[in-house]
């Protein structure tokens, strides 16, 4: 009938399988308007359902409009007009899980942490006492969407601990991930005809950004110190310039106290802000932590922190310490965009910072790290001798590895072969041409199984080449 079938196979009730195939049927016109629908005991007994599955079929399709009701004559099409349909899925691309990696592949991915390392049990603790101590109305809508209170003055705490960064608790805006921060703030800069500075090379996701806030891009180069501040030209209209100047992104310099300074002069001339992303500070392999450049200027400073490298990317909470004349427009614009970070994760965070049980992992997962940095480093050498240089090791979960001759394109699609992966510098650059010799490599989420197999790997891709 109508070409109505009800597969008990799958894992959709009868009701919802006819319901879904007479609205197909009615917009495609397989059903015209003004149509007679059988009766439902008719119907019923032809697709072998029960006759109360056919009553609450109609009945829902007349509350959606899809079919009428004439007292006295029977249920009727509506006239809604032909509407084409989407072309079905084909098999192949409907598979939630998409197209499957190699089993084997060793990722080098400068963006992962140990996920071994996560605490769960902890985790999962902080979680059902934020639960259980929680009043009935934290589980509605917050108040506001800068963040709960207790976080602020944790972070504040923890900040100054840490970093030796003084703010006030009303600074301290709480944001669902770096990048949902850095457009935020992007979006309340922004001024007609204004260009933000970034360094070259960065991640894409800081481009973005920008770009989709209205600016135009100027691209700073950087070396081994970091942004050549010297570059940043007197005549651009600059309102905003993204800098990670205790651990650049991915060359590894640390920014000097001179271009710190120069930096900060120049912003001041341009009534810019600078937008300072210190995503992975705290792991530092020599010495104290670098001391943010948010402590030589917080007025023209925006500081941008995140757990996503020193405890977990699925945490999703970030950090915004603002300058004072932005605060409130920020957080209006939070609030009218509806952004905000989940509540009861803000205050499991809480009870980690307050505890100091983030200071604990951090020390332990850095000891995790640290072994594995100077694994990855002696297998380069061992492998590749001096035709590598090792940089930007001295912090985070990535190293920079420099060869003395450009990689090609051929060189990645062996590596793909192979079944390793390493992100070629040139890829987060803007200006092209600079850095066709240097690969990043992570090693937060390898084994160290994995480092020295991905390490022979990378070498025998580029075994024919003048690298060996």
């Amino acid at each position: 009938m109508y070409g109505f079938e009800i597969n008990k196979e799958l894992p959709v009730s009868a009701a919802k399988q006819l319901a879904q195939q007479i609205r197909s049927a009615v917009l495609s016109g397989v059903l015209p308007a003004g149509e007679q629908m059988p009766p439902t005991r008719s119907l019923a007994a032809e697709l072998h359902i029960a006759r109360n599955t056919a009553i609450e079929v109609y009945e829902q399709l007349l509350s959606e409009g899809y079919l009428v009701s004439k007292v006295g004559s029977g249920t009727f099409v509506a006239g809604l007009g032909k509407l084409p349909l989407p072309r079905p899925m084909p098999p192949e691309l409907g598979h939630s899980s998409g197209r499957k990696p190699k089993k084997d592949l060793i990722m080098f991915d400068p963006g992962s942490p140990d996920c071994t390392a996560f605490p769960q049990v902890l985790w999962a603790r902080l979680l059902k006492e934020a639960c259980l101590d929680a009043d009935n109305s934290t589980f509605g809508y917050p108040s506001t969407g800068a963040g709960t209170a207790a976080l602020q003055a944790a972070l504040c705490s923890y900040l100054y601990r840490m970093k030796g960064i003084v703010c006030s608790e009303a600074q301290v805006i709480i944001v669902p991930g770096t990048y949902n921060g850095l457009q935020l703030i992007a979006q309340v800069l922004y001024r007609e005809g204004c260009t933000a500075a970034v360094e070259d090379p960065c991640m894409p996701f800081v481009r973005q950004a920008f770009t989709e806030s209205g600016y135009a891009l100027t691209p700073i180069e950087v070396d081994a110190h970091g942004m050549i501040t010297e570059k940043l030209n007197p005549s651009d209209s600059v309102r905003a310039i993204y800098v990670v100047p205790s651990h650049q992104f991915p060359i590894g310099g640390v920014l000097p106290a001179a271009r710190r300074v120069e930096l900060l002069q120049y912003a001041a001339k341009k009534d810019a802000y600078v937008i300072e992303d210190d995503y992975d500070g705290e792991i530092r392999y020599e010495g104290e932590p670098i001391q943010p450049l948010h402590r030589l200027n917080a007025e023209r400073v925006i500081y941008l922190g995140s757990f996503s490298k020193i405890f977990s990317p699925a945490l999703r909470i970030a950090y915004l310490i603002l300058p004072w004349q932005l605060k409130d427009r920020v957080i209006r614009h939070m609030e009218l965009a509806n952004i905000w970070s989940g509540t009861i994760e803000q205050l499991a965070l809480t009870r980690l910072l307050e505890e100091r049980l983030l200071d604990k992992h951090i020390y332990r997962t850095k000891k995790l790290y640290e072994a594995k940095r100077q694994l990855l480093m002696h297998c380069l050498q061992q492998e590749f001798g001096d035709q590598v240089s090792v940089s930007g090791e001295n912090a985070g979960m990535h190293l920079l590895a420099s060869f003395l001759r450009p990689l090609t394109s051929e060189d990645f699609h062996r590596f793909t072969e192979l079944g390793v992966e390493a992100d070629g510098v040139e890829s987060f650059a803007l200006t092209k041409g600079r850095h066709c010799h240097q690969l990043v490599l992570g090693y937060g989420n390898l084994t160290e199984q994995q480092i020295h197999e991905g390490v022979l790997r990378l070498k025998h891709a580029l075994h024919n080449s003048d690298i060996n």
